[in-house]
């Protein structure tokens, strides 16, 4: 039993970190509510609000739980590089918002729709702040999800959930987009961000470097 609960003490790091980042991104919610940068560009006024894609926001949440479900559950090795490619880009996050405050003006006055979609938009916008938005966490995060899924041992054999994953991890950044969340900026800037981490998440052997750090300080 002991043997189990120790090779499994690297799932910790889900609920310690995400009890920092939860913490350190109320801060910055709390702290910065005004002289902000302002993103926006002319591609943002070019996308129209579809209150729709709302659904695609909030199945993020649901894409996530997914994901550390399979991954924690598969290879300790495969684990610790989407779990350190997730933490990077929500570390970044939090700091660039502290170094460089911003946030949008993109949100409607008032819905040409009156209908459940667009109160879910509503309850979305009074829980969320439009400060902090780049880079889009929703986005960095879900091709993070996408990448992990698919080098999981119980999907990447698997055409149609590598599919399916790809369908939602695209459908949940263009809503970022469609209800007027995130600019187009807040969106590159987190597809290029992944970009650069994931050279340095995927292709370290997280588990070799932690025990070299064991023994070293043994």
């Amino acid at each position: 039993m002991k043997s189990k609960l120790s090779d499994k003490k690297h799932l910790l790091i889900v609920p310690i970190y995400g009890l920092l980042y939860l913490i350190g991104f109320a801060i910055v919610e709390r702290l910065i509510t005004n002289d902000y940068v302002v993103i926006h560009t002319s591609l943002d006024d070019l996308i129209p609000f579809c209150e729709y894609f709302v659904v695609f926001y909030y199945v993020w949440f649901v894409y996530m739980a997914i994901t550390v479900v399979f991954v924690s559950s598969g290879d300790k090795g495969d684990f610790l590089k989407t779990a350190v490619f997730l933490m990077i880009g929500m570390t970044l996050f939090v700091v660039v918002s502290v170094i460089f405050p911003n946030g949008q003006d993109l949100r409607p006055n008032e819905f040409a729709r009156n209908n459940f979609f667009t109160k879910l938009v509503k309850g979305m916008y009074e829980l969320d702040t439009p400060t902090n938005i780049l880079p889009s966490i929703h986005v960095y995060n879900s091709i993070g999800c996408h990448i992990g899924l698919c080098r999981c041992k119980e999907i990447k054999d698997k055409r149609w959930a590598r599919v399916l994953s790809l369908v939602t991890c695209i459908a949940i950044i263009m809503s970022t987009m469609l209800i007027k969340q995130h600019s187009v900026l807040d969106v590159i800037s987190a597809i290029v961000l992944s970009v650069v981490i994931y050279p340095l998440a995927y292709r370290t052997d997280w588990v070799e470097l932690i025990e070299k750090a064991k023994n070293k300080f043994a």
